[in-house]
C-alpha cells in the first residue's frame, strides 16, 4: 500500500508530568524552596542567596541563621532541631533580612523525605511571604507572646485538673502529642507557635480551666464551678 509513513506521537511520562506541574505550583506561591541534609544542614540554594544576599559559603549549614532577625534567631533555631530531632513537620514564621537590608515576614515549612526503611533521606521546603493582614496579625501575636502566654506549670497544672493525658490534650486542642510535650517542656515552649499555644490554651478553657497573669508573677490557674 501506498501512503507516507507518521512517527509515532510520543508519549509524555506521567511521573514527569505530574512533577513539572506540582514544581510550577510550588514556584508560583513560594518565594523560597529549600532542602537540607538528613541531619538538619540546610544546602546551598540560589533561591536562599537571591532573597538573602547571602554567599554560598555563608548560608550553609546553619549559616542561613544569620539571615533570620535577632529577634526570632532563637525561637527558629530551636523549632528547626525540634522538627529534626523528632522527624516531624517544620512550620514556623520569622523575618528574614532581604538583599535590600529590610526584614520582612515569612512562613518556613519543610517536611522530611523518608527512605523505604524509614530513616530520613533529606528534607525539603519553601518560605512562604506573609504580606497585609496576616503580616500584622503575626506581629500582634508576638508582641503578645510574653503577656498571657501560657506556661509550662500552667499547661501541666491543668491537665492534672482535668485528669487529662497529653493523648487526651492533643486530641482536644488538634495539637500533635510532640507538639503538646514541647509545649510542656520549659526548655522548648519558645519553639511552639504561639497560635499552638493558643489551641491548647483554648481547649482547657472549653472545659472550665480560668487562667490568671500577675505582672512580675508566675501565671495561675482555677477550674470554674457549674
Amino acid at each position: 500500500m501506498g501512503g507516507t509513513l507518521q512517527a509515532p506521537a510520543s508519549v509524555e511520562d506521567p511521573n514527569e508530568l505530574a512533577h513539572e506541574r506540582y514544581s510550577a505550583l510550588v514556584r508560583a506561591v513560594a518565594t523560597v524552596v529549600w532542602t537540607a541534609t538528613a541531619d538538619g544542614g540546610t544546602r546551598v540554594g540560589s533561591d536562599w542567596t537571591g532573597l538573602t544576599g547571602q554567599t554560598s559559603r555563608e548560608m550553609a549549614g546553619y549559616g542561613w541563621l544569620d539571615a533570620i532577625h535577632p529577634d526570632d534567631r532563637q525561637r527558629t533555631r530551636e523549632a528547626w532541631r525540634t522538627a529534626v530531632l523528632h522527624q516531624g513537620i517544620y512550620d514556623t514564621d520569622y523575618r528574614i533580612r532581604c538583599a535590600d537590608g529590610i526584614h520582612r515576614w515569612f512562613n518556613a515549612r519543610g517536611a522530611p523525605v523518608l527512605a523505604r526503611d524509614g530513616t530520613i533521606r533529606e528534607w525539603v521546603g519553601v518560605c512562604l511571604p506573609i504580606t497585609g493582614s496576616k503580616r500584622f496579625e503575626v506581629d500582634r501575636v508576638s508582641a503578645e507572646a510574653g503577656l498571657g502566654r501560657l506556661t509550662t506549670e500552667q499547661v501541666r497544672g491543668a491537665r492534672a485538673m482535668l485528669g487529662w493525658t497529653i493523648e487526651r490534650l492533643s486530641e482536644e486542642a488538634d495539637l500533635s502529642p510532640s507538639t503538646v510535650a514541647r509545649i510542656e517542656d520549659a526548655a522548648r515552649i519558645d519553639s511552639v507557635r504561639p497560635s499552638k499555644v493558643d489551641a491548647a490554651r483554648r481547649a482547657f478553657e472549653r472545659n472550665g480551666v480560668i487562667f490568671t497573669w500577675t505582672t512580675g508573677t508566675r501565671g495561675g490557674l482555677s477550674l470554674r464551678v457549674g
